[in-house]
């Protein structure tokens, strides 16, 4: 019986961060993980797509048009 990997959603405006998230997690082969840089795509990606754990950058640097 093979066990369904978690699903983690890493969103980071800083590539390096969401890179060092990605291969620490997937170093365990137990989780998928999915990086964005930019939090207007990781939205609509999270509304799309159904996820374990959400890593977020809280003070991302990147600039929102209003």
């Amino acid at each position: 019986m093979s066990r369904q990997k978690r699903r983690i959603l890493v969103v980071d405006d800083e590539p390096d961060m969401t890179l060092l998230f990605r291969m620490a997690l997937e170093s365990d082969s137990s989780f998928t993980v999915c990086t964005f840089n930019d939090p207007l795509v990781a939205l609509s990606n999270f509304k799309a797509d159904l996820y374990d754990l959400v890593i977020l950058d809280i003070k991302m640097h990147a600039c929102i048009k209003k």
